[in-house]
């Protein structure tokens, strides 16, 4: 990049949005509103490294779920299930992602009436699959 295409801002404009928007409006908006929220989440994130940090390269990919990832989705505030099964398939994915912990716990008592994970899946996100 040449001097004369640097700037000041904080990001690189790809023309998907208009710099006025990115510079004026952005901020403006309700969603921009959560420093207190961001704060928190950093502070639990910071806390989550200095207990889990040090062990993170020697754990076996399950205690890393159950003990690095699963506590950093927590933080985030959506809601995991492990080791779920496919319907209808032989195999299962390690996680599923679900918005909140409330939306997982829904899933769940549906599967729990039909024992039919459709409903866990429809709900959820695959993390990684089997």
């Amino acid at each position: 990049m040449s001097h004369s295409t640097l700037t000041l801002r904080p990001y690189v404009n790809s023309n998907l949005f208009s710099s006025h928007y990115l510079d004026e409006r952005l901020q403006t908006r309700s969603e921009w509103d959560c420093d207190d929220e961001a704060k928190h989440a950093l502070k639990a994130l910071q806390g989550l490294y200095e207990l889990e940090g040090p062990l993170l390269s020697g754990y076996n990919e399950d205690t890393l779920i159950e003990n690095w990832i699963d506590e950093v989705l927590e933080i985030f505030g959506y809601g995991t299930q492990q080791q779920v099964a496919l319907p209808e398939e032989r195999g299962f994915v390690d996680e599923l992602l679900f918005e909140t912990p409330t939306v997982r716990r829904e899933a769940a008592t549906s599967y729990l009436r039909t024992e039919d994970t459709t409903e866990l899946f429809r709900r959820g996100n695959r993390t990684q699959n089997h």
